[in-house]
């Protein structure tokens, strides 16, 4: 079934490690929220809060930049496909 597959569709090439999104900005936040979750695991009472910040800047800010990068790619797509 897999062959049959491969001889109508064709066989393209994946690559695995598609993260174009995950810049700079993203490792240097996901940093802070790991330092922040340490202190969070030293002290359990005053550093959750912070901690929880820190990861919901996280999510946010990298949902933005994948979701930027994946509108930028549709554009790109959309103006191939128009020529």
């Amino acid at each position: 079934m897999k062959n049959t597959a491969v001889d109508i569709l064709g066989y393209k090439e994946v690559n695995k490690d598609i993260k174009e999104w995950f810049d700079e900005e993203c490792r240097q936040l996901l940093e802070q929220k790991s330092k922040a979750y340490q202190v969070y695991l030293a002290r359990l009472t005053r550093a959750r809060a912070e901690c929880e910040e820190k990861r919901k800047w996280v999510i946010i800010a990298c949902r933005k930049e994948k979701g930027w990068v994946i509108n930028q790619q549709f554009i790109a797509i959309e103006e191939e496909f128009k020529e």
